[in-house]
């Protein structure tokens, strides 16, 4: 991903808009994330990551609280390490601007 495609990602996960595998317990990920369930595991690359969606993707149904989807999104290792460090640059930017 371009730094500006993590860029708006870490702000769309900050703000809320974005479910990611990593907020969900292992044994829901394949019912949250449905093409897991119907053989989409297969498809990601080796260095798939992480899993997310955006939660306006979800179907009406949901699972203990969880959204579904039949859609889903992945992120490598590498793509993930640089969206950490961007999750955390833009909630810090957040708390000194509350701050004042």
């Amino acid at each position: 991903m371009t730094d500006g495609e993590l860029r708006l990602l870490a702000t769309d996960i900050v703000e809320g808009r974005v479910i990611g595998s990593w907020m969900i317990p292992d044994e829901k990920i394949p019912v949250v994330f449905r093409p897991l369930a119907t053989g989409g595991a297969e498809k990601l690359p080796d260095d798939a990551s992480c899993l997310y969606e955006y939660i306006n993707k979800s179907s009406v149904k949901s699972i203990d609280g969880y959204p579904m989807f039949s859609s889903m999104r992945f992120l490598t290792q590498s793509d993930r390490q640089r969206l950490t460090s961007l999750i955390e640059q833009y909630k810090q930017l957040k708390r000194d601007f509350l701050d004042g």
